[in-house]
């Protein structure tokens, strides 16, 4: 167990994990959150107890929050107080407990004990849309055969909600309905208490928790390239932010010639509202830097607009100047889901203009926002050629660890859209941080490109995160995925204006093998990522990138050559590339 933030995380019994973390949020009105500063840490040992003590505030805006924390821990079990006031009076959708659930939990028997009755039930297997459960003042569940963690909840209601929806790798038994009115006003003075008890006991012994930790005490991880391909590289996109390279707010075009011609992707997404005047020098600028890229670069535009008569002059416009536009996404201007009289609408414009570019563009629905929005709605499919959604992994936490658990969430949402819709997917924009927030409840859902912008995006972090990504990815059973649009080509967020970054290098070196063979790498862990493809006949091309903080020893060899491995550290967030070719 560990303790960080306020929270404790990793909560395991004799080597197994059976809670991700436990942790208080308060949540402003646009559900931001609000960090805490911690102070006044202290902890007491006992013969078979340990207790921690430390106090939070939580300070933003109008919003002053304090809470003190203890934390009591025995040998089968802990239990975490939550004791608040309020210091100002606010508004708040959430103040209190979250308790995340490893989603390798998916499938296992679950016990609930509501207000009114005991469920009988399951971890969601298929990501769930809405709360599984709600009411609950219990839970029961084997995270192993042989261990059982009972878990009670107490200061408020609690239910669980479905964070695969987000990309975190974990289910939330948080407190405060979402059917209660929010946000609601704190008073100076009001107190909120809550707390949480786990119980685990051990139902019998077995061998499996010997072996468990033996297979992690060496340190090395040892990745195998097998010859066996899995798939084609999907294609790779980036975003171009066309209105703020024609306002200024970009940087200097001229400060990115030397970097242009170094990236190919295979197409550019663009976002245009068809509300703005310069819309047409929008997409004029677009057409420019496809050209610019490479032969093969094609478009991908996702489309705002307010009446039919707008998609009209778009057709014309698109048609006229010959536009490499290979894909459209429709949405009428503050929506956030696809809906079947924007695509009909669009389909109507194209086919009045008697331009032979326009028949072969494909006209995709989904969503503007993450994969819960597009889960949670009724897609119009039968009009759709293809799907989309868009991923960022700080919608929940944000440290490092936490980023790079959505990595391995990341592919189980893209299962489930394709299971669900049976479309192709271009998933995308895929950022570190969100563009928009569509849950805000002030109106602006549009977030300014600063707002956009994590600096860990040009260190080595964001290099490996984003190869973790796109292998996680490149499964096999994920062949309906057909493109990937990562981050921006220009800007802060940008990747040509960054050419010395690992991230950077690590995209370019891809792009230069679309639609290349990808291999099987055996042996890939929660602290390594790797991704093997073939960029001709002869030669296998690894990335292995570290997903952790600290050193990691790696083997890697060929599946018929077992006998001389090679040997490396990967420091933290590093990533290394070797090339194999037949001996």
């Amino acid at each position: 167990m560990e303790f960080q933030g306020g929270g404790i995380r990793t909560i395991s019994y004799d080597g197994v994990e059976i809670v991700r973390g436990i942790y208080a949020a308060v949540r402003d009105p646009n559900w931001g959150t609000v960090e805490p500063a911690i102070s006044d840490i202290a902890m007491k040992e006992f013969d078979d107890m340990v207790r921690l003590s430390f106090l939070c505030e939580h300070k933003q805006g109008d919003i002053q929050f304090a809470w003190q924390g203890n934390i009591q821990l025995s040998p089968h079990g802990l239990q975490f107080e939550f004791d608040g006031t309020a210091k100002s009076t606010f508004l708040k959708n959430r103040i209190g407990f979250c308790v995340l659930h490893p989603m390798e939990l998916a499938g296992l028997p679950l016990e609930v004990e509501t207000t009114n009755q005991t469920l009988q039930g399951r971890f969601p297997l298929a990501i769930s849309p809405h709360q599984p459960y709600k009411n609950i003042e219990k839970l029961t569940y084997a995270p192993k055969p042989y261990l059982q963690v009972d878990m009670r909840f107490e200061g408020d209601l609690f239910e669980m909600e479905d964070q695969r929806n987000w990309t975190d790798a974990s289910f939330k038994t948080y407190c405060t309905p979402l059917e209660w009115p929010f946000p609601v006003e704190m008073k100076a003075g009001d107190s909120i208490y809550q707390s949480i008890t786990v119980q685990v006991n051990h139902l019998k012994q077995t061998d499996h928790i010997t072996g468990e930790r033996r297979k992690d005490e060496s340190g090395i991880v040892p990745l195998v390239v097998t010859s066996r391909v899995i798939r084609n590289m999907p294609d790779l996109g980036v975003m171009i932010d066309a209105p703020a390279m024609l306002t200024g707010d970009g940087r200097s075009v001229a400060a990115t010639e030397k970097t242009r011609l170094s990236l190919t992707p295979s197409y550019l997404r663009a976002l245009i509202s068809l509300s703005r005047n310069d819309w047409y020098d929008q997409l004029a600028y677009v057409q420019k830097r496809v050209s610019g890229l490479n032969a093969e670069c094609g478009i991908e535009i996702e489309l705002l607009y307010d009446e039919p008569s707008q998609l009209e002059a778009f057709a014309a416009y698109i048609g006229s100047e010959a536009m490499k536009v290979r894909r459209i996404i429709p949405f009428c201007n503050g929506a956030m889901i696809s809906a079947e009289s924007s695509l009909l609408e669009l389909k109507a414009a194209l086919s009045s203009r008697q331009y032979p570019s326009l028949n072969r563009i494909a006209i995709g629905g989904g969503t503007r926002a993450y994969y819960a929005e597009h889960n949670r709605a009724e897609m119009p499919l039968q009009w759709m050629d293809f799907t989309v959604y868009s991923i960022n992994p700080q919608v929940h936490a944000f440290d490092d660890r936490s980023l790079m658990e959505t990595l391995h969430a990341q592919p189980v949402t893209v299962k489930d859209a394709i299971k669900k819709c049976g479309k192709d997917l271009y998933l995308g924009p895929v950022t570190l941080l969100p563009r928009i927030n569509p849950n805000a409840t002030d109106g602006g859902s549009e977030l300014a490109i600063h707002q956009q912008m994590d600096e860990r995006q040009h260190t080595s972090f964001g290099a490996a995160w984003t190869i973790g990504s796109i292998a996680s990815l490149c499964q096999e059973d994920l062949s309906l995925l057909k493109g990937i649009c990562y981050y921006n080509l220009s800007g802060e967020i940008g990747l040509e204006d960054h050419p010395d970054t690992d991230l950077f290098k690590a995209m370019q070196t891809l792009m230069l093998y679309p639609n290349a063979e990808v291999v099987e790498v055996k042996g890939v862990s929660q602290r390594v990522a790797a991704l093997g493809i073939k960029p001709n006949e002869t030669t296998t091309l690894v990335f292995a990138a570290n997903l952790t903080n600290e050193r990691v020893n790696m083997e890697i060899r060929t599946a018929n050559n077992d006998r001389n491995p090679v040997a490396t550290t990967l420091e933290p967030y590093q990533f290394l590339t070797f090339y194999f070719q037949p001996s």
